[in-house]
């Protein structure tokens, strides 16, 4: 008996078939075998039988393994078809070998028609020197990530953010590519208009800034050149008055008078320096720092030393004064808060901007609780200095005092120095 062609080798159930060719050979040995040998041919029909059994039981694990794949292999080709981001494998040299829908969508042609050609020419031109430079490190990366300008046949100029990563063995070169492409235009679009709101926003708080600090020396000026002088000549005219009057009633409620407008006099003083300290534009910052902790010492008994590392530190006038300003109001702070008798101001350069440093070693507070109850606040100041290209830093904890860094960018014209009196 010839069974040779019992078994198609090509067949889907091959081994099914050879689990039966073995079944079918057992019975044949054991008919074919003469009276002497019936033995033996039981013994080797019994071990082909049992063959055929563990060829069945395999065959069956062989089922359920190849349905399981045919299952992960369903679920994987939904996932890469309908994931919501344009999805590519390509060669190493980036030729396409599929495409997902997202990605047909995205570049306006079907998959079919992506399948096989080069990714590159749907670059924008300026970009390809980038398409390549991800071609060439993708030899030797895992994972990376981009941002391109591509440019479809039948769809909108778009920014996309491109993830590629490497398909290897284990060991070895790499045989393929994974693209992950998402359009971006919108989102950068945003980012632009967000960037020009800002810049928008800064230079109006300059001007608003620059308008507020002129204001300022206007009513300074007010304050000194005419009710200041009006005061000043209204007590040499009492005094005049005083000094002839015959009355002794008469001459001590002149006196009073005359009292109540020295009283003025200084009040209107102190009013014009709160206002726009001269000594902050005369001399510079560093020279107003230091009237402005002997001032502090003298109205409010707290000590303030005063360093600086004698840099030419060169400011804008709206700069300059937000800097005083944020300075004589964390003072104040420290007078009211901190409870403590000293603190510290340290003044110094680093690159293209200036550094202040208030410090105190008082009762400090919670940073993620309000670090100001009332006048200018840290907020207040943070958002003016954000809003000059500045910033504002606070390190503080309950009974481990309070550090504040105020940080905003140098001018550029050597005539707004404020470090030297200016001519």
């Amino acid at each position: 008996m010839d069974f040779s062609t019992a078994t198609d080798r090509n067949s889907p159930g091959m081994v099914w078939d050879l689990s039966k060719y073995l079944a079918t050979l057992a019975d044949h040995v054991v008919a074919s075998a003469p009276d002497n040998a019936k033995g033996w041919a039981q013994t080797v029909a019994q071990g082909l039988a049992t063959a055929s059994h563990e060829l069945q039981l395999v065959e069956r694990q062989l089922t359920a393994t190849k349905s399981d794949a045919d299952a992960e292999r369903a679920r994987y080709r939904d996932l890469f078809d309908f994931a919501p981001y344009g999805y590519f494998i390509s060669t190493a040299s980036g030729r396409v070998l599929e495409a997902n829908l997202a990605a047909s969508k995205l570049f306006g042609v079907s998959c079919a028609y992506l399948v096989g050609k080069p990714l590159g020419v749907y670059v924008h031109p300026d970009d390809r020197g980038v398409f390549l430079n991800i071609l060439n490190e993708m030899r030797h990366r895992e994972v990376g990530e981009w941002t391109l300008r591509l440019r479809p046949r039948r769809a909108p100029e778009m920014i996309a953010s491109v993830m590629v990563g490497s398909m290897r063995p284990e060991i070895g070169r790499v045989i393929g590519l994974r693209w992950l492409i998402r359009n971006v235009t919108a989102e950068k679009q945003a980012e632009q208009e967000l960037t020009a709101s800002r810049e928008q926003l800064r230079s109006l708080a300059a001007e608003v800034s620059r308008v507020e600090e002129r204001e300022r020396r206007r009513i300074a000026t007010q304050l000194h050149d005419n009710i200041g002088q009006m005061l000043a000549a209204a007590k040499m005219k009492f005094a005049a008055i005083r000094s002839g009057a015959a009355d002794p009633a008469a001459a001590s409620a002149l006196g009073e008078a005359q009292k109540l407008l020295e009283d003025a006099i200084e009040e209107t003083r102190t009013l014009t320096f709160d206002v726009s300290p001269p000594v902050l534009y005369e001399l510079g910052l560093p020279a107003a720092l230091d009237w402005l902790a002997e001032r502090v010492q003298k109205r409010f008994g707290l000590r303030v030393r005063v360093r600086d590392d004698g840099e030419p530190k060169p400011l804008e006038d709206e700069v300059r004064s937000l800097l005083f300003e944020a300075v004589r109001e964390l003072l104040f702070n420290v007078v009211k808060h901190a409870s403590v008798n000293k603190a510290s101001v340290t003044s110094r350069r680093r690159g293209d901007q200036i550094e202040l440093t208030v410090n105190d070693e008082g009762v400090g507070f919670s940073e993620r609780g309000p670090a100001d109850r009332n006048g200018f606040g840290l907020f207040s100041i943070r958002m003016r200095l954000e809003n000059m290209g500045g910033q504002l830093g606070v390190m503080s904890h309950p009974g481990r005092g309070t550090r504040v860094v105020l940080a905003a960018p140098l001018s550029d014209d050597a005539s707004h120095n404020g470090n030297h009196i200016l001519e």
